[in-house]
């Protein structure tokens, strides 16, 4: 008898759709009206995948940047424990996001090491929990969740350049995360319809100071990395 290799399914969420690959194959792809409707539509998606054995494949979420709030957490002498750490970032939410302070959040780090500034997420916790059940419901074993600047990051499995402008682009915002001399310095979120990516890169550095540092960007909507410049 053959054993079937579990299947490994990706399942990205965007403002107006929902996709599911394994591998570089798209198996579905669904219109998303309403963030309302979000459980219903993932439900939909992964129903109609092929069949597979229940709790063998697993699935992970690629979030679209509308789903995730991004922001530099400062270092705090007297910190000792990643609880601690997350506990402050937590607590810098109601200010860095007022919008979002009656919600419940779920704070990950991007980036965190002793001494520096980290590079943070806070994620819905609704949202969060809605994703572990539709996995649960479609009998797939819940791998979590990729976030756009996690994605990004990953190209620098030692060490992030010193200086540089990391981008994360889509239809509907543009996010912006600057580090300078080996640390993270803040985070712009743009909805600037009007304005290219490049425009909206050339006020994002005079802002920043940063009119030199290299620049690198995903395209949210393809998980796609490329450099961008000033000259297009």
């Amino acid at each position: 008898m053959l054993l079937r290799m579990a299947k490994n399914l990706q399942c990205d969420i965007f403002t107006d759709r929902v996709r599911l690959w394994e591998g570089d194959t798209l198996l579905n792809s669904l219109p998303l009206q309403q963030e309302s409707r979000l459980e219903e539509a993932l439900v939909r998606l992964l129903a109609a995948r092929p069949a597979g054995i229940r709790w063998q494949d697993n699935v992970t979420f690629r979030l679209g940047n509308n789903l995730v709030n991004t922001f530099v957490v400062p270092w705090q002498e007297g910190i000792t424990s990643l609880e601690e750490m997350r506990c402050y970032a937590q607590s810098l939410i109601p200010t860095t996001f007022p919008e979002l302070a009656s919600h419940a959040m779920r704070v990950e780090f991007e980036t965190l090491e002793q001494g520096q500034a980290a590079l943070a997420v806070a994620i819905d916790q609704r949202i969060w929990q809605l994703l572990g059940n539709v996995a649960r419901l479609q009998h797939l074993r819940f791998r979590g969740a990729i976030t756009p600047f996690q994605f990004l990051l990953l190209r620098y499995p030692k060490a992030l350049p010193v200086e540089g402008i990391f981008i994360v682009a889509d239809d509907e915002t543009t996010s912006f995360a600057c580090r300078s001399g080996h640390r993270w310095q803040h985070v712009h979120k743009l909805a600037l319809h009007d304005f290219s990516l490049v425009e909206q890169l050339g006020l994002v550095r005079r802002l920043s100071g940063l009119r030199h540092a290299p620049s690198f960007c995903l395209d949210n909507e393809r998980w796609n990395i490329r450099p961008v410049s000033l000259a297009g």
